[in-house]
């Protein structure tokens, strides 16, 4: 039999090698759950039945993109069953489900294993420069996994630390990026009687139900690293309900809400540009790359490169490193060759 290439480097899985943190395939995935969100709050408003199976195919195909869509999928099913949509909720994991399913058959066809992908994404732990003790995991499958949720270094800025528990939501909303979304949609959904622009019954609770249901998955079940990247979907969220509320605002107070928008316009990239520095590989790579011999190329593996390219761009040291590293495939940093 032929020998197929790993999972990682199938063109529909995006690998991150192929960009910076994987980045495409994150982007791809919450594109295809926010698609589906609005799908189901059409089917909760009274869409026809096609805007259901529609959602569930998408929410399928977000899953299989990249597993932190599972939160999305719980969430839904939860704005369904607490619409009293039984049998719509039933119909959405089923059609969700085709795609979860065909994909598990080819990769029992093509490797013999069909959770070879889970399995791949669950070693995500093992990759060098984690922010963790050592750099890696050394406390087995995340999932689940308490001792590996409470061994993430805290990354806050260096300034909030409470518990593990709490202290990826303390991020989140810290995050210069996320001080322009997080905060101002938490506060227009502490106010019931605040109105959103088109609002349907039941969207206020849906909105939190999800957001909910995509910190638990990602910090309790898959055990990530409290990364605000990891909560894309949450973020996308909030700034729906931000866009929302400025929608309303417009009807009242329309200078007022364009003041708001060229404000978000010009905040938006310098919050960008104040996110915290790459991990802690970055920089080791930049020295070993400055401090050796003109020239000279470092071999790392395919994530190290990703995540090390933009630094390295910036260091004018582009080209430097490459994603193929000796030995298989290893995950640690190669001596630099000439």
């Amino acid at each position: 039999m032929p020998r197929w290439p790993s999972p990682r480097c199938w063109p529909w899985r995006p690998s991150p090698s192929r960009s910076p943190g994987g980045c495409r395939s994150r982007f791809w995935s919450w594109l295809l759950a926010g698609a589906a969100f609005w799908l189901v709050r059409q089917r909760i408003g009274g869409a026809r039945l096609a805007q259901l199976v529609t959602a569930g195919l998408l929410l399928g195909l977000a899953i299989v993109t990249r597993q932190t869509s599972a939160a999305v999928a719980i969430g839904l099913g939860l704005a369904l069953l607490l619409n009293r949509r039984l049998a719509d909720a039933i119909l959405l994991a089923a059609v969700a489900a085709l795609p979860v399913v065909a994909e598990a058959i080819f990769y029992w066809a093509m490797t013999g294993d069909p959770l070879a992908r889970l399995r791949i994404d669950m070693g995500h732990v093992l990759v060098e420069g984690q922010p963790l003790p050592g750099g890696v995991s050394t406390m087995g499958n995340p999932l689940f996994n308490p001792a590996l949720g409470a061994a993430w270094q805290n990354t806050t800025l260096g300034l909030l630390h409470v518990h593990w528990t709490v202290d990826a939501f303390l991020r989140l909303v810290t995050y210069p990026t996320g001080v322009l979304t997080w905060i101002p949609a938490l506060v227009l959904l502490a106010f019931p009687g605040f109105a959103f622009a088109g609002q349907q019954p039941g969207l206020r609770r849906d909105v939190l139900v999800m957001m909910a249901c995509v910190y638990v998955v990602v910090v309790f079940v898959l055990t990530l690293a409290p990364e605000p990247r990891y909560f894309s979907m949450a973020t996308y969220l909030a700034a729906m309900v931000l866009a929302l509320g400025l929608t309303r605002l417009a009807e009242r107070l329309p200078g007022l809400a364009i003041l708001g928008i060229l404000g978000l316009a010009v905040a938006g990239p310098i919050a960008a540009d104040l996110n915290p520095a790459p991990r802690p590989v970055v920089p080791q790579v930049v020295g070993l790359l400055q401090g050796g011999v003109a020239g000279a190329r470092l071999h790392v593996s395919g994530p190290i490169e990703a995540t090390s390219r933009l630094a390295l761009r910036e260091a004018g040291l582009s080209g430097r490193g490459d994603g193929r590293a000796a030995g298989g495939g290893g995950l640690f940093p190669r001596l630099p060759r000439q």
